[in-house]
């Protein structure tokens, strides 16, 4: 067995890795799921653009929409299935720029 063989197609993939890869111009949204429940929306430079701060603690994805509101999911204290370490979401919240709560919308009931 040729053992000279996996190097080249090895040596391929690190320099094709090495030429694809780039930054691109954007922004960044994200969620903290421990302690105090912030989103964050930052630039490629780490500079914060806004902050959002939450009522309870984020179970999803936070979601930026066009008219610049966001969308999240949050915990909710009053789901069902007690301390079956089960579901704990059910709770979405859409808030506008300055951080101002739209609506909070509960989705959960005995059976999901």
């Amino acid at each position: 067995m040729d053992r000279r063989r996996p190097i080249p197609v090895i040596l391929y993939f690190v320099l094709c890795n090495f030429c694809v890869c780039d930054i691109y111009n954007g922004i960044t949204l994200f969620s903290n799921s421990a302690g105090q429940s912030h989103t964050y929306l930052i630039s490629n430079n780490h500079n914060f653009i806004n902050i959002w701060d939450h009522s309870s603690g984020i179970v999803g994805t936070p979601y930026l929409l066009k008219d610049r509101t966001i969308v999240v999911q949050l915990k909710s204290g009053t789901h069902y299935f007690g301390n079956s370490h089960g579901p704990i979401g059910g709770r979405f919240n859409r808030m506008d720029w300055d951080g101002n709560l739209l609506w909070d919308f509960s989705y959960h009931d005995y059976t999901y």
